[in-house]
């Protein structure tokens, strides 16, 4: 073999395993970030960030009606689904006649579903309903929701409901309900009575939020406290009013379709209550 043909055989070997080289190295690239994606995504299902709050229409602990506000603060807490307490929709003016659940979900980029246990006949140079209710924000997609009344024991008492919403997290259907209860101890008990019946008969990871106008270690808070678990359970987490938080009435409680990473009480004067989050993880979670 001369040596003309001898480099050239040389070099075109140089060549073949240069372009080997760069094949395995693009290769091993693509499943790095195949996995790193894959992880990512598979994170994002499985937890969810909760909050709770009591708005009270927007008006803060200064008194000043502000939704913006109220906005900034879910914003800020990176909620990713947020059960709100004493919504209003074309109201009165104390809200601007806003429709404050789509108004925030319009500002925070989040689905919505919402109940009005007050309605009222329209005022005034309105043509809508005067209506007043809770509400859930999503940035994950809300597949349906439904009221559920409350019963009462007083006539005179305001209506009450059970806001219910089922929600897409990544393929796993949650639920996730949403109430404010009566201020009258009696009727508490008939209400979480009802809701812990229309929660037992739900399958898979489920949620509570809401302002429960009860302490946790009260009578009509039992059916809820032992059979499911609480974010703040053993912790100080008071959270109205706001100027001097006493009280622990503002809870989020879920079943054990669900591990808690973390929760918190929020500090802030947008509403007369403060809100509390929990991180929860979805058990058993498996993404494709």
């Amino acid at each position: 073999m001369n040596r003309q043909v001898w480099r050239l055989r040389m070099k075109a070997k140089i060549k073949a395993l240069v372009s080997l080289l760069i094949v395995l190295s693009i290769s091993h690239a693509l499943v790095q970030t195949a996995v790193a994606e894959s992880e990512s995504g598979e994170q994002a299902a499985q937890t969810v960030r909760f909050m709770s709050y009591n708005i009270r229409h927007g008006q803060g602990d200064d008194d000043k009606f502000d939704l913006n506000r109220t906005a900034d603060v879910i914003k800020k807490s990176n909620a990713e689904i947020v059960g709100l307490q004493e919504v209003d929709n074309n109201w009165s003016a104390r809200s601007e006649f806003l429709d404050e659940a789509k108004k925030l979900s319009e500002l925070l980029g989040m689905e919505y579903a919402f109940i009005a246990n007050l309605e009222q006949t329209a005022g005034n140079g309105q043509s809508e309903p005067r209506q007043y209710g809770t509400a859930v924000l999503s940035k994950y997609p809300i597949k349906d929701s439904r009221r559920h009344p409350l019963p009462k024991i007083e006539d005179s008492s305001e209506p009450r409901g059970l806001l219910e919403a089922t929600i897409d997290v990544g393929g796993t259907d949650i639920t996730v309900f949403n109430t404010h209860m009566s201020i009258i101890a009696g009727e508490r008990v008939v209400q979480i009575k009802e809701l812990a019946g229309i929660a037992g008969k739900k399958s898979g990871p489920v949620v509570f939020m809401g302002d429960f106008n009860a302490k946790p270690n009260t009578f009509e808070m039992r059916p809820l406290m032992r059979n499911y678990n609480e974010a703040f359970r053993g912790k100080n987490a008071l959270t109205a009013p706001t100027s001097k938080p006493a009280s622990q009435i503002d809870f989020i409680l879920f079943n054990n379709d669900f591990e808690l990473l973390s929760s918190e009480v929020l500090q802030t004067i947008a509403s007369d209550h403060l809100p509390v989050t929990a991180q929860l993880r979805i058990k058993g979670k498996v993404t494709d």
